[in-house]
């Protein structure tokens, strides 16, 4: 299980205050509280907790009534809580003065964070965007380069991430990839997620999701079904039926798992639940694997966990106090370190 935790109850007020301030007069009647987040690549530690940090970045938020407020961040690196929390802190101890030189922000009604933000690092370099047009519709979207080390390298990856409100409806979706894989011998073209998940009042969302893995290739051969690697699909099914549906394409059996073992790489299946906060949370990667330093060797630190292809989405949305079905859903913890 996944734990978030914090020490001074005024940091924790701060942090609220600056990210997730309730539009003024808003109807306690309907609430909605819907963020969606994208990592292409995602490193992460139990010490002893995990906390989720990416590379690049995007995250979306509506809240509120309907006019709601949006937020939106295109970021080169995410440090975890849903893109703010380390940002929101050097904000509140520098007077107000920070902002990271590589985020872009955006929010609707205006805050200190305009409509619409941009970063370019380069001509055709890494590059971040962030609007939010209206506040019923936030997009988000983060480029990043070249990774290249002796045992894991990364030629690119992209995120996109949009959140719309229209009139009984909340829509996320999150695309994430990367581009040019290799561990070690393996070498995959392209690793891809892409998740949609629709909340309506009081009702159990419906989603959507693919997951695919082109270009496979361990050294000696190309693999996987008819050479295009894995593919694994769902279209409008009730969230608590996801992961059965997963699993069943999973033991339908596609030859490039057993080319993927080799090397430490898993597909796992999608994570599902419902958090303290009330709000359902899906979560797919593309891949997960493990980094071993053997500098590090039977030592705390040895094994640096990594997911590919990560696609979060977190959503509330309940008319009249009426809370959404959720029997079906274990308990997971809330990606937003449980502000709401």
């Amino acid at each position: 299980m996944r734990g978030r935790a914090f020490t001074g109850m005024a940091l924790v007020a701060a942090l609220a205050a600056t990210m997730l301030v309730a539009p003024a007069g808003a109807d306690e009647e309907e609430v909605i509280r819907v963020d969606v987040w994208g990592h292409p690549f995602e490193p992460y530690a139990q010490i002893p907790e995990e906390i989720t940090a990416g590379s690049p970045g995007t995250w979306s938020q509506l809240q509120g009534n309907i006019p709601s407020r949006c937020q939106a961040i295109g970021t080169l690196y995410d440090t975890g809580g849903g893109g703010v929390t380390v940002d929101a802190l050097a904000y509140e101890l520098s007077d107000r003065n920070y902002a990271n030189p590589t985020t872009s922000f955006a929010a609707n009604p205006e805050t200190r964070n305009t409509k619409s933000a941009a970063v370019s690092t380069f001509p055709n370099g890494p590059s971040t965007t962030a609007e939010c047009a209206t506040p019923t519709s936030g997009v988000a979207a983060a480029t990043w380069g070249r990774y290249l080390s002796q045992n894991f390298s990364i030629e690119g990856s992209s995120s996109d991430s949009t959140n719309k409100a229209t009139d009984g409806l909340v829509t996320t979706e999150t695309t994430n990839k990367v581009f040019g894989l290799k561990v070690g011998p393996l070498s995959i073209d392209t690793v891809f997620s892409w998740l949609k998940v629709e909340y309506k009042p009081s009702a159990e969302p419906v989603v959507s999701y693919k997951v695919e893995l082109a270009g496979i290739t361990d050294g000696q051969k190309q693999t996987g079904l008819g050479g295009t690697g894995i593919a694994l699909a769902g279209q409008g099914l009730a969230g608590g039926d996801v992961a059965k549906q997963f699993n069943s394409q999973v033991k339908g059996g596609q030859g490039a798992f057993k080319t993927l073992g080799k090397y430490g790489l898993r597909v796992l299946e999608p994570r599902i639940g419902y958090s303290r906060s009330q709000r359902y949370v899906f979560e797919i990667s593309a891949l997960d694997g493990i980094l071993g330093f053997a500098a590090r060797e039977n030592q705390i630190g040895q094994g640096f966990g990594f997911r590919l292809g990560v696609s979060r989405s977190a959503g509330r949305y309940e008319v009249a106090g009426k809370t959404a079905p959720h029997d079906k859903y274990d308990y997971m913890d809330d990606p937003t370190f449980g502000f709401y």
